[in-house]
């Protein structure tokens, strides 16, 4: 099982401090063969304020699948 990561974030459709930024370390990371996803509040929330390619999973979704010490990392801002 490859590296996984999780990165917290708001859903919100209006330019705020840091959103931008965690996609792009998100972007980052699935360029340098990570899986990282979005975590939102609403399943496949995309913010309509820049584009990005990063997949979205929502809070209930994240809870509900097996994660792993090993292979699992989640970042908090």
């Amino acid at each position: 099982m490859g590296r996984r990561v999780w990165i917290l974030a708001c859903d919100s459709n209006k330019p705020i401090g840091g959103v931008l930024q965690l996609y792009r370390l998100a972007e980052i990371l699935n360029s340098l063969d990570y899986q990282s996803s979005i975590v939102v509040n609403t399943d496949n929330f995309t913010p309509s304020w820049f584009s990005s390619s990063v997949s979205s999973i929502s809070y209930d979704r994240l809870r509900s699948l097996p994660l792993h010490s090993s292979s699992d990392l989640l970042i908090i801002p």
